[in-house]
This record gives C-alpha cells, sequence and structure tokens, in this order.
C-alpha cells in the first residue's frame, strides 16, 4: 500500500502520498489510489453502536476514519467493558475530539482530560469517560498493518 506522509506548510496540514514524496512512478506492484476522494459518515462502512456511543467508520484502503459520539454517562467500563470481556481498553487510538470534555486513566495510573480541539495519542490499557453533561464527538483514525502511535517506539 502507499503510505501517507503527513506536511505542515505554513498554517495548512497537508496530506500525500509517500509515493508523491519520494517521486516513485505506478507499476502493476503498485497500483496508485484515487488522488482525491471525499465520503460522508452518513453513509459508512461499518457503524456500532453499543450503549451511549455511536461508532461509523470509513475505509480509505487500509486507512480507517471513524466518528465517534458518545453520550453522557458513557465510560468505557460500563458500555464497551461487557461486550469485550477485558479488564481495560487493550487497543490504542490517535484522534482529536471536537465537541465535549472526556477523561481517560490509563492502568499505570497516568489521567488526561481531553476537550474539545485537542489532539490525542492514548496506548492501549485504559478506561475512559465522558465528563460533564456535554456529548463528546471525536475522530479517529488507524492505518490497518501500520502503526503511528508513539506507545510502539522503543
Amino acid at each position: 500500500g502507499v503510505g501517507i506522509f503527513f506536511h505542515i506548510h505554513k498554517n495548512y496540514a497537508i496530506l500525500m502520498p509517500v509515493r508523491k514524496l519520494l517521486k516513485l512512478k505506478p507499476s502493476k506492484e503498485t497500483p496508485l489510489m484515487a488522488s482525491l476522494e471525499t465520503r460522508s459518515f452518513e453513509n459508512p462502512d461499518q457503524s456500532m453502536a453499543p450503549d451511549k456511543t455511536d461508532a461509523r467508520v470509513i475505509n480509505f484502503g487500509s486507512v480507517a476514519a471513524a466518528k465517534v459520539t458518545l453520550q453522557p454517562g458513557w465510560s468505557w467500563s460500563s458500555c464497551i467493558k461487557p461486550a469485550v470481556g477485558t479488564e481495560s481498553c487493550e487497543t490504542g487510538h490517535i484522534g482529536v475530539v471536537t465537541k465535549g470534555k472526556l477523561r481517560v486513566k490509563h492502568d499505570d495510573g497516568t489521567e488526561v482530560v481531553i476537550v474539545a480541539g485537542e489532539a490525542y495519542s492514548l496506548a492501549p490499557g485504559h478506561d475512559g469517560w465522558v465528563e460533564g453533561n456535554e456529548t463528546v464527538e471525536a475522530y479517529e483514525f488507524n492505518n490497518t498493518g501500520k502503526t503511528y502511535a508513539v506507545w510502539d517506539e522503543g
């Protein structure tokens, strides 16, 4: 697949295929994807709705973009844990909160509060919950088979 390079230019963030950055030519072994594509979360590839949760996932090749809406009173331990059966969330997350406030506590005891407008990187092994009476809206990104996660670095 083609990786994505995140480039900051002046005050703009630009995503560009690594192939373009490296000036690779397309071949039968390395087909190019469409250079521009938009999708609506109103027509997701996958949706999940556990208690107080609405998650909608759109796939762009190996990259998944998810819109997650969490209602007041939501917590991982009360709404998700019963379905997955683990003591804490075993998935890492990279995303941004666009509405509301989310508190996350890692198994090592560290804790953060993520508010609207903040990006986050959460290592596996945590619980989280909505703080206050406002719905949390967040967008998360995952690249199947690859990781951008700082918690995987040595």
